[in-house]
């Protein structure tokens, strides 16, 4: 009798193997149809790791050029985008908010960075747009800004910024 039931289980794990084989070649298929990329892109994609995860070690210095040159590419290809929606849809108004009498007009979204122009307190300019990363600066947190004063372009500190609406 126990030889029936392990020649009996031995078909049954055949066929759950199978099953899971024919599962598997199913997903691949499908995925491969739905991005449509070759079934040899996709197993590629579920088994390494990609640069977005973090995972850099593996990869070498031309590698890394050439992905840091089509993370370029996206970006001033959003950036060419953004500004076709800001000329297309116009851009938000603030006012200039300082205790002071202006308030710096930088290149770059630091402290350090050069200073490209002073704007006089209670100005109203265009927001670009704010950075979404937060950090700490004159005792709170907040973000910079990119906008648009005196037909010129640069970063402020954004908890300066009052926003209003027409």
């Amino acid at each position: 009798m126990r030889n029936k039931k392990k020649q009996s289980a031995m078909p049954k794990v055949w066929a759950w193997i199978s099953f899971i084989i024919f599962g598997f070649i199913i997903a691949l298929l499908g995925t491969s149809l739905f991005k449509q990329e070759s079934p040899a892109q996709v197993l590629r994609s579920w088994f390494t790791r990609s640069v977005e995860e973090g995972d850099l070690s593996t990869y070498d210095k031309e590698d890394l050029v050439k992905i840091i040159e089509t993370q370029r590419k996206r970006i001033d290809s959003l950036d060419q985008q953004l500004d076709r929606y800001i000329r297309h849809f116009g851009i938000r108004s603030a006012l200039i908010e300082v205790e002071g009498e202006t308030l710096n007009l930088r290149s770059e979204p630091t402290i350090t960075s050069d200073i490209i122009d002073k704007i006089p307190n209670n100005t109203i300019i265009g927001i670009i747009r704010c950075q979404e990363e937060t950090v700490f600066l004159d005792g709170a947190d907040g973000s910079w800004c990119r906008i648009k004063y005196a037909g010129q372009e640069g970063w402020v500190w954004g908890n300066y910024l009052k926003e209003i609406d027409f």
